[in-house]
Parts: structure tokens; sequence; C-alpha cells
């Protein structure tokens, strides 16, 4: 029987029996991880039933996966960035084509906010917030339970035939009063923090 020498490379040898280094998660890693599940929770939570949501700047209706999260004030490096207030669903011409299709934007903010919160998110937007890696952290965990809850109460009541918080915003709809983006988002914030509530 013949044998075969192989000689492993010094490497090889010092690395022959210790366990692969885990790396340590970055502030970007978390950064991006925190902002999928607040760009998720921007666009789906005032969506229709079917998951049909409108871009705030042109009116378009598409699914709320073909849409982007859109800021107000451009930039990603300051307190703005996970402000609600300031980021609503845009399509991808409006958002990029058009750079954010500012005019109509501020015509949104000015009809749905007001120019005590555009003040305010001007303000903020001089603040230029260095994230810690536990307050990207804490930003993804509170996103991620809204997106888990959202989902379990559209689930839930479509099992039972329940009124779901879809089925307020269908009515809201379809009324001739009807109640602003803003003020939907709202109420519906609240539904879904009750839900998290509830089981907890």
């Amino acid at each position: 029987m013949t044998y075969i020498s192989v000689k492993l490379s010094k490497k090889a040898q010092h690395a022959k029996g210790k366990k692969p280094k885990v790396k340590a998660k970055t502030i970007s890693f978390w950064k991006k991880k925190a902002w999928t599940e607040f760009s998720i929770w921007v666009r789906k939570i005032t969506s229709t039933p079917d998951g049909i949501q409108e871009c705030i700047t042109c009116g378009v209706y598409k699914h709320w996966k073909q849409l982007q999260a859109g800021h107000f004030i451009p930039g990603r490096h300051s307190l703005i960035l996970f402000d609600e207030r300031g980021v609503h669903p845009q399509c991808y011409h409006c958002n990029v084509g058009l750079k954010g299709n500012p005019r109509k934007y501020d015509a949104y903010m000015r009809l749905e906010y007001g120019t005590v919160v555009i003040r305010d998110l001007e303000r903020l937007d001089m603040v230029n917030k260095q994230f810690t890696i536990p307050e990207l952290q804490e930003i993804f965990e509170k996103y991620q339970l809204l997106n888990i809850a959202q989902l379990r109460t559209q689930n839930a009541n479509r099992e039972s035939n329940k009124i779901s918080m879809f089925d307020i915003y269908e009515r809201m709809a379809l009324n001739p009063k009807r109640v602003s983006i803003a003020e939907r988002r709202r109420r519906i914030n609240r539904t879904v923090k009750k839900v998290i509530e509830e089981e907890v």
C-alpha cells in the first residue's frame, strides 16, 4: 500500500484544530438590519389587505414591495433616518428618478403634518448622529416586533373574520371625509402596540 504525504502550509497547520473566529457585527451591519425592518414598516403599515400601497408624491398604486421608503429630507447621516414623520412610501420614479420629487413631497408634508413638524425635522437634520450598535439593535428589534405583530394580527383576523386594521383602512379610504395617511398611521400604530402589549 502506498501512502501519499501531504504537507500542510504553515497557515493551515496553525488553523488546524482551532475554532474559526466569529467576526463581531459592525455598526453598518446593524444599520442595514434596522433599516430593512423600518422600511418594511413604513411601506406596509397603511397598505390594503392585498398589500397595495400609494406613492405619497405621485399617487400611483403598487404592491408595497415594489415601493421604497423615501425621506422628505435626503441624507442618511442624522436623527431623521428612522423618524417615521419624515419617511413615507414612494415609487422608484419619484424617490430615485425625481430625487424624492421634493415639490410634491413638501406639499404632502405641509398638508399632512404642518410647518411645525417640518421645522422639527429640519432641526434634527442638523444633528450629525452617530448611531451605536445597541441603539441600532433596539431600533431593529422594535420594528421587527411591530412587523411580526402586524402580520399576526392580519392572519388572525382573516381566520376569525373579525374586523382588522386593514378593514378599518378600507372603510376610511371609502369615506368621503377621508382620514389622512398620517392619522391612519397614528391609529394603526396604536392598534399594533395594543396587540404587542396583549401578547407580552
